[in-house]
């Protein structure tokens, strides 16, 4: 394959040197068998003569020009072949740690969902979890106060600040009876 433009230029290059040679006055044939034989190898020696002769030297330049130019072009197709070889790779390559990283910004996410989980398991561990325990009554008697006791607990590892006080209580001051 790599000779073969080569190949094909070198013939096209005598072709065109052996179209361009002046036709040669055809003799009477021979009378003998020695004579033709002579004839033939002068006719191929006029042939290379002609061929290498100044005359033809421009048409030699422009077939080792062309020849050159045929190997320049083989040579940049075949670089070219490499780059799209190489281009292919890279392209596979990058597909390739598109992919690992798209997979590894799902992991990313998963990490920080858990981290934020996480986070938000130890914020509630350490916080101050106020409970208020069920209230206590006083004994009710005619004439005495009711009093009711509530006990405030913190069940959690952090203080707990008091930032309000508050309560109310409604009066009643007589009962209806109750229907019998």
């Amino acid at each position: 394959m790599r000779l073969l433009l080569p190949s094909v230029l070198l013939l096209c290059a005598i072709g065109a040197i052996a179209w361009q040679t002046p036709p040669q006055q055809t003799s009477p044939p021979p009378r003998n068998g020695a004579k033709q034989q002579q004839g033939s190898q002068e006719e191929s020696q006029c042939i290379l003569k002609t061929a290498f002769a100044p005359e033809t030297w421009a048409n030699w330049a422009l077939f080792f020009a062309a020849v050159g130019a045929g190997i320049i072009a083989l040579k940049t197709l075949k670089a070219i072949q490499r780059e799209s070889e190489e281009i292919k790779g890279i392209a596979v390559a990058a597909g390739d740690n598109a992919k690992v990283a798209k997979d590894g910004a799902d992991a990313a996410k998963k990490n920080a969902a858990a981290a934020t989980q996480n986070a938000q398991a130890v914020i509630d561990s350490e916080r101050a979890w106020v409970v208020a325990e069920t209230p206590k009554i006083s004994e009710i008697a005619s004439g005495r106060p009711v009093r009711i006791f509530w006990a405030i607990k913190n069940g959690g590892k952090t203080p707990a600040r008091v930032i309000e006080k508050a309560e109310t209580s409604p009066f009643i001051p007589t009962l209806k009876p109750w229907p019998h």
